[in-house]
C-alpha cells in the first residue's frame, strides 16, 4: 500500500479524480428506485442523437455516462451466467 500512496503523492489529481467516481459509484448505488427510474425514462424520452455520454444530470450531480458505467458495474441483478470467459 505504501507504493500506492507515494504515487498518489506524485500525482495528486489522480487522488481527486479516484475520490471524485467513489462518490458518484456511491451516488448511484444509493439511488432509488424512482429516481433510476425517472433516469431511464429521460433515456427514452429524448431521440438518442440528443444524448451522449457527456450529457449532465444537473439534479444528480453526474454525465450520462458515468450513470451508465456505474448502474452497470454496481447492478448485482446481471446475471454471471451471461458472462464467459473461455
Amino acid at each position: 500500500m505504501e507504493i500506492v500512496q507515494s504515487e498518489m503523492k506524485l500525482l495528486p489529481h489522480t487522488n481527486t479524480t479516484y475520490e471524485k467516481y467513489l462518490v458518484i459509484a456511491s451516488i448511484v448505488e444509493n439511488l432509488s428506485i424512482k429516481d433510476k427510474r425517472h433516469i431511464f425514462k429521460i433515456f427514452r424520452d429524448l431521440p438518442s442523437e440528443k444524448i451522449n455520454t457527456s450529457a449532465l444530470f444537473i439534479n444528480y450531480g453526474m454525465t450520462v455516462g458515468e450513470f451508465a458505467i456505474f448502474y452497470v458495474l454496481g447492478n448485482k441483478n446481471c446475471s454471471k451466467s451471461a458472462v464467459s470467459i473461455k
